[in-house]
């Protein structure tokens, strides 16, 4: 993922849920900001971003420059996708990652002791 809007909004999904142990907290831009230390214009790319994705709760109000909205906290979709992230994240970084793959070794019975030690090399 390359895409800095992206990245960005991957960042604040972490860190909303993260920092939001019983899933009560709203967050403001400046919270956002202490957490993340993105500028505020980054942060309004990434809640756009939550937003349109169906992500995150904004509530919108007025004064809040230079953020575009209130307050955010993730919903259901979120939560999940956070679930999501962490996923890959530990099958990136587990030592043992290795691709798998399915392979049939045709042999005749009176080569059996040679097809065993194939798959013992194989594996």
């Amino acid at each position: 993922m390359s895409n800095p809007i992206q990245i960005n909004a991957t960042k604040i999904l972490i860190v909303l849920f993260e920092n939001n142990p019983d899933e009560n907290l709203q967050f403001t831009g400046e919270n956002i900001q202490e957490l993340t230390g993105l500028k505020p214009n980054e942060i309004n790319n990434a809640i756009d971003f939550l937003d349109n994705n169906g992500l995150i709760v904004r509530l919108n109000y007025k004064g809040t420059r230079p953020y575009n909205f209130g307050e955010v906290y993730l919903n259901g979709e979120g939560n999940y996708q956070y679930h999501e992230l962490k996923s890959v994240e530990n099958k990136e970084n587990t030592p043992n990652n290795q691709s798998c793959m399915e392979i049939f070794i045709s042999h005749s019975h009176k080569d059996v002791e040679i097809a065993k030690a194939l798959i013992e090399l194989l594996r």
